[in-house]
């Protein structure tokens, strides 16, 4: 089973068994309906994984029901050395909103907005080096659990499809050009497993 999908399977089950619970404390229930955070920060653990991309996330409360977020994410690493040289740089910005079907910054959430990523990959999905611009529409889902009154533990996915321009090498090092061009294209864009701040 590819990592993504096993990714996606365990995403799917941990939101799944928590939406039962949106809310633990009894004190939250209690609380009248207004925004008990205004802004958060964040950083999302998945992509400390996927080769140690550094990444931080803000956003605030717009009502009761709606928020805006920024991110930005930047990977200057390479692992190994020659042709089996393993990378995935990138320097990548997203933006949008999400809106909150019970109370902002708790329980599911859907997301649209935009992004951008500039990227060079070697022996990530494959062999080939690819390296190029990629940009356009984003969207996507999760669940925000409420650990206290200013920690949450996001899980998530998103999606991004857009124009990518892109040139495909038959190896990291050896420079011959197997593909090259401008073509729309979709590609998971945002798994979460994100530790966020709320103020």
């Amino acid at each position: 089973m590819r990592p993504i999908t096993l990714w996606l399977l365990i995403s799917t089950a941990l939101m799944a068994g928590t939406c039962a619970q949106p809310c633990m404390a009894s004190s939250w229930d209690e609380m009248d309906y207004e925004p008990f955070s205004n802004f958060y920060v964040s950083s999302n653990a998945a992509d400390y994984a996927n080769m140690a991309t550094l990444n931080a996330e803000i956003g605030a409360s717009l009502n009761t029901r709606l928020s805006i977020y920024f991110g930005a994410k930047y990977n200057p690493f390479q692992f190994g050395s020659g042709n089996d040289v393993k990378r995935n740089k990138q320097c990548a910005f997203n933006a949008g909103v999400r809106v909150w079907p019970w109370r902002t910054f708790s329980g599911w959430f859907f997301s649209a907005g935009a992004g951008f990523l500039r990227f060079n990959r070697s022996n990530y999905f494959g062999r080939e080096t690819r390296e190029g611009d990629f940009y356009g529409f984003q969207a996507g889902a999760g669940y925000a659990y409420m650990i206290n009154r200013h920690l949450n533990l996001d899980f998530g996915v998103g999606f991004m499809l857009g124009p990518c321009k892109y040139t495909k090498y038959s190896c990291p090092r050896c420079g011959n050009v197997l593909d090259k061009g401008k073509k729309i294209h979709l590609e998971p864009n945002n798994v979460l497993v994100q530790l966020s701040y709320l103020f």
